[in-house]
Parts: C-alpha cells; sequence; structure tokens
C-alpha cells in the first residue's frame, strides 16, 4: 500500500469532519461569494441529475457547482509564478473574472443575457389566462440548480434545462473569445440572438425526441419580438 493512501485513510474521518460537504462550496464561502445553505447547495446535484439534458450539458453544470470551469482567474493562479503570469481580468469588462463572474454578474454579457431571459418568460407569464407576479432570476437558479420561486410546475422542466444550456453556451462563448481574439461588441440585440440560438437548437431537439416543448416556443416568439 502506498503511503498516500494510508495516510488518505488514517486521516479520512477527521477531513470529512472539517468539511462536510463539496470543497467548492467552503472555498466559496472562504473567498466571500454567496452560497445557499449546505443541504440547499446539495440540492443542486441531485437537481441536475433528474433533467433530461445531455451528458455534456450535465458535465458543464456539475463543472459549474464544482468550480471547476476555466476562468481568467485560474489562469492568473496557474501561472502567477511564471515569468508572465496571465491576466485574472474578464476580457469584456475588467472585472475579475471567477466563475461567478463568467456566468451571472459580467455588465457587459451574462448579467443583461439573464436579465433578458428573465424579461421574456415574465412576458409569457403575464399573457397567460390568470395574472402572475412574474419571477427573479437569482444567482442561486443560475448557479447552483436552485428551484426558481413562483415559477408554475408545468413550466419547470423546460425552463430549468434552459438555465443548464445557456450555462454552457457562455462556457462555450468565453472560449470562442479567447481562441479568436476578436473584438466582438455584445449588445442587447447581439445577446438576444445568442439565447434564439440555444432555444432553437433545444426546441429542435426536443421536437426530435417527442418530448413537450410549447413553453419553450413561446419564449421563442417572445424573444424574437425583443430581436
Amino acid at each position: 500500500m502506498r503511503w498516500s493512501r494510508l495516510y488518505r485513510m488514517m486521516h479520512r474521518d477527521d477531513r470529512d469532519w472539517q468539511m462536510p460537504g463539496p470543497p467548492s462550496y467552503f472555498t466559496r464561502r472562504r473567498d466571500g461569494i454567496p452560497v445557499p445553505r449546505l443541504d440547499r447547495f446539495m440540492t443542486g446535484y441531485t437537481n441536475i441529475m433528474k433533467l433530461q439534458i445531455s451528458s455534456k450539458t450535465r458535465e458543464n453544470s456539475y463543472l459549474v457547482m464544482n468550480r471547476q470551469v476555466w476562468t481568467w482567474e485560474k489562469q492568473f493562479f496557474a501561472t502567477r509564478h511564471g515569468e508572465e503570469p496571465a491576466q485574472s481580468t474578464c476580457g469584456l469588462c475588467g472585472q475579475r473574472e471567477n466563475t461567478m463572474h463568467l456566468l451571472f454578474e459580467c455588465d457587459i454579457y451574462s448579467a443583461p443575457l439573464w436579465s433578458i431571459l428573465q424579461e421574456c418568460i415574465n412576458r409569457v407569464l403575464s399573457m397567460g389566462e390568470t395574472p402572475h407576479p412574474g419571477i427573479t432570476l437569482h444567482a442561486f437558479n443560475v448557479m447552483y440548480n436552485l428551484h426558481i420561486a413562483g415559477l408554475p410546475n408545468v413550466w419547470g422542466d423546460q425552463i430549468y434545462i434552459l438555465i443548464q444550456e445557456v450555462k454552457r453556451h457562455c462556457v462555450y462563448r468565453r472560449y470562442m473569445r479567447c481562441t479568436t481574439r476578436g473584438q466582438i461588441r455584445y449588445d442587447r440585440l447581439r445577446i438576444a440572438a445568442h439565447l434564439l440560438i440555444v432555444l432553437r437548437k433545444i426546441i429542435s431537439l426536443r421536437e426530435y425526441q417527442g418530448r413537450p416543448r410549447a413553453i419553450l416556443e413561446e419564449l421563442h416568439i417572445a424573444l424574437a419580438e425583443v430581436v
């Protein structure tokens, strides 16, 4: 038996007592990033497993939960002892780019993206026969897969699937910016068009699979009006 394995076995109980949950939860608390209670945080993993999403989308959602999505902040920590350390700031807005910033807080891309999606959801909700007060997309709904307060049950799965696909899209767009080095201006029209691309992709897939998609199609119409 290797000494490293023996050491882990001997100290496993002690380590579990000090950190009774995923390391990503406690490192977020250490860094001052808002997180829900540990029990609610853990339900985020369960909620991912319940969704009918592709394996790549599920993998991306797990990377987000575990704080393993590559960002400029990670790049900086990986190269800070080298001769030319990488930048740690977002290439769009100049703020520190961690996972929360990349997927929810960037004022140039992710924050307007979720604002437009929330606006479209509330627009469709308001067109129902029964008046609806609307919903608010909180960071916990996006980052940790918690259920959205006030969202009708009939909307549930389709909206939560859309959120996971949009997160995957945000990561994809970051990789595109980093690899092409292109200077792209992200205005409201372009961001709404990106959301349309994601919606069209999910609608086409669910149509092929024979699964419900009525809510997504209504959102597609509302979003097309924004574009």
